[in-house]
């Protein structure tokens, strides 16, 4: 039988892509997970504690044992700066407990394209194992998150739970009901229009609209769209605002003399006043 391993989570997506894996007729020995380190070193981006007894829990329940990958704060700049060695050290751990395996990634089209970065990352990685003639799928990499959640009610897929009681020591569901394609859709209608759900208008990101003087919300690229058209407008009338963003400098008061200096000319170059008729004297 052929043998699979993945980067899991213990979310919807990595427990989806284990799924998968199962389904296709793979045997998954173990799954690869982070093992957490102190968050006070600014390193947040992996799984907490808490998530990690989730990951032990479901492991327990799917009888597939986990290998945790120890994340220092040098490891955690590689991931960052090089993806490519991060894959590279993943693949040689991986390897040499399996042999010859296909490696799964939960990664959705909302991960690949929402971000340049991730999309960089996601052509790296894939140039990478293709070259290395490693065996690989990205299941998700044409669907969203939304209809993952979806196909996973419909195969019956559930994660144990999402939250922790606050004694940190026992699972709590974090929402009182299943996570149907209806009560997600109900969702993202009271993002798009909270008016009709009773919300207060002051939580709205755009109170008295220029154009038709309506108290109205807007999300994703709406925002950003109607976000850029402002700054934009704000230059061609030439307001102070607007000349603040055509220049880069900060727009909302705050204090410049010891901030936003990026990129500027710092001082005065001691060389050139010297050089000045009666510098040496003053």
């Amino acid at each position: 039988m052929r043998k699979a391993t993945i980067f899991y989570s213990g979310g919807k997506d990595s427990h989806y892509a284990l799924y998968k894996a199962i389904k296709s007729g793979f045997k998954v020995p173990f799954v690869i997970s982070i093992e957490p380190f102190p968050h006070s070193k600014g390193c947040v981006y992996f799984n907490n504690p808490y998530s990690k007894k989730i990951i032990k829990e479901h492991s327990k329940l799917m009888q597939i044992d986990i290998l945790y990958l120890r994340m220092d704060e040098k490891l955690y700049q590689i991931f960052k700066d090089d993806i490519k060695t991060f894959t590279e050290k993943i693949l040689s751990i991986a390897k040499e407990k399996l042999g010859r395996f296909a490696f799964f990634f939960s990664w959705d089209s909302d991960d690949i394209l929402t971000e340049p970065k991730h999309a960089a990352q996601y052509r790296i990685i894939t140039e990478f194992l293709k070259k290395k003639k490693q065996d690989f799928f990205f299941p998700f990499a044409n669907k969203n998150f939304k209809s993952i959640i979806k196909e996973c009610y419909l195969e019956g897929i559930k994660p144990l739970c999402v939250g922790i009681s606050k004694d940190k020591k026992h699972f709590r569901p974090f929402l009182k009901r299943v996570m149907t394609p209806e009560f997600l859709d109900k969702i993202e209608d009271i993002i798009k229009e909270p008016a009709k759900y009773g919300l207060p208008n002051w939580l709205f990101n755009r109170r008295k609209e220029t154009e038709t003087g309506k108290d109205v919300h807007l999300i994703g690229a709406d925002l950003v769209l109607r976000t850029k058209m402002d700054i934009d407008q704000a230059k061609e009338i030439k307001s102070w605002r607007g000349y603040r963003h055509a220049y880069g400098l900060k727009v909302r008061g705050q204090r410049t003399k010891t901030t936003g200096r990026a990129g500027k000319a710092l001082g005065v170059k001691k060389k050139a006043i010297m050089q000045k008729p009666g510098g040496a004297s003053a």
